[in-house]
């Protein structure tokens, strides 16, 4: 098997260092590389050439170059079968309505109670 790529995109670079510390330590011993991105069009090259490669995308709704939903609909194009979470944190759209319509495997909202076991969660899906 090669090279599995978590990718996760949040303009917040204080999230995503978070993220990035929680998921370094929880995964160490895991063969996961995790590629960080503050904006959706660097994200959406970066997918299209690592498509095959890609277990889940972990993105944050509310960005400037492209929203978390509008960059599912673009990304889920390029693979029917991607795991796509989408984290928020305010009231942008009715989530529970966006997690039915687009079958994404999550939905939360920040700030996460638990980033540990936001961590687990993610992880299970892999």
């Amino acid at each position: 098997m090669g090279v599995r790529r978590v990718l996760m995109i949040d303009d917040d670079v204080r999230f995503l260092k978070l993220l990035e510390t929680t998921f370094s330590i929880v995964c160490r011993d895991i063969n996961i590389e995790f590629t960080y991105f503050t904006e959706g069009l660097s994200l959406l090259d970066y997918y299209e050439e690592h498509v095959s490669e890609v277990e889940i995308v972990i993105s944050d709704y509310d960005m400037p170059e492209i929203n978390g939903s509008d960059l599912y609909s673009v990304l889920k194009l390029m693979d029917p079968e991607l795991k796509f979470i989408l984290v928020t944190g305010g009231n942008y759209l009715d989530l529970e309505e966006f997690r039915l319509r687009s079958n994404v495997y999550g939905v939360y909202e920040k700030p996460i109670e638990s980033i540990l076991r936001f961590t687990k969660e993610v992880l299970s899906h892999i």
